[in-house]
């Protein structure tokens, strides 16, 4: 059940029910749902889209390959980019393009995989509208995948999360690598240097 504040205060049904599945703000308001695990604990395909509008979820189309625990990341021109994730198989290192302006096209496999295969990743866009996607993997590595080219970048970075992927994911959040943030070749997380670390955009 999706749960909107309404005056009926009643809750909205998704077309399919659902867990572990991304929930992306579109350019337009609406939500895109896609994938995760159904009441029967299969992991499932099915996207849908919620319109506040009217308050319905509406399916939308079927993701090439039925992930769980991925990201789905809303690029500068209003296209959705649904990364990694684990399907029945295991861990992935496959991407898909959506875009909400031709939904009839539906999701569109990317030629390019990701360097590594990642699950419970976070992904990012940063203010050049390239992503970052980072973690996921034992390596604890990241990679920058470029929209305009729609490809991964060739050399992982090393980010030394591996050991403490925890709390470098709440670095990763908080951070977000807004403006003016620099990708180093290697990230410090200490906690007493993490001050000094390039992780922390200059203000």
């Amino acid at each position: 059940m999706l749960q909107v504040l309404a005056r009926s205060s009643n809750l909205v049904s998704l077309a399919v029910p659902r867990t572990g599945h991304a929930a992306t703000a579109l350019a337009d308001g609406r939500v895109l749902i896609t994938g995760g695990r159904d009441s029967a604990g299969t992991i499932v395909a099915t996207a849908e889209v919620f319109d506040p509008a009217n308050q319905t979820s509406t399916a939308i189309g079927v993701l090439n390959t039925a992930r769980i625990d991925h990201t789905a990341t809303l690029l500068a021109d209003g296209r959705v980019l649904i990364a990694g994730g684990t399907s029945a198989s295991g861990a992935l290192t496959s991407a898909e393009i959506f875009d909400p302006a031709n939904p009839g096209a539906g999701f569109r496999v990317l030629s390019a995989t990701m360097g590594a295969a990642r699950a419970g990743h976070t992904a990012t866009r940063l203010h050049d509208g390239t992503v970052l996607i980072a973690g996921g993997d034992a390596a604890g590595t990241a990679e920058i995948f470029k929209p305009t080219t729609e490809s991964f970048s060739s050399t992982l970075l090393g980010h030394g999360c591996a050991a403490n992927w925890p709390y470098c994911h709440s670095i990763f959040r908080r951070q977000r690598f807004a403006r003016r943030a620099v990708i180093p070749t290697r990230w410090n997380i200490s906690r007493r240097s993490i001050k000094r670390s390039r992780l922390i955009p200059k203000r």
